[in-house]
């Protein structure tokens, strides 16, 4: 991460502050709307959106691809969380 300079290293930081903030927000244990599961989902895609576009830019970086399995587990985890009736509204 030395290669990087001061500011992409905070977009870095940021974009991974961003992972955290999900993960928070994401209820274990209890039922979420689907407006919640959705508006959530939409953070998850955002935040991979950036890391993969970073990473085509600074492939080199290992803590990017780190970051981008946080957010596959965040996203696994909203997926369970959600239940299976999330998808239901598209059948």
């Amino acid at each position: 991460m030395n290669q990087l300079s001061e500011h992409q290293k905070q977009y870095l930081k940021e974009t991974f502050q961003k992972v955290v903030g999900i993960a928070r927000k994401i209820k274990l244990g209890r039922s979420m709307s689907s407006e919640e599961v959705d508006s959530l989902q939409k953070e998850i895609d955002d935040v991979k959106g950036t890391l993969f576009i970073f990473s085509d830019i600074h492939g080199n970086v290992e803590h990017i691809e780190l970051y981008k399995e946080a957010a596959d587990i965040l996203e696994n985890v909203l997926n369970l969380t959600s239940g299976a009736h999330r998808y239901d509204h598209l059948l």
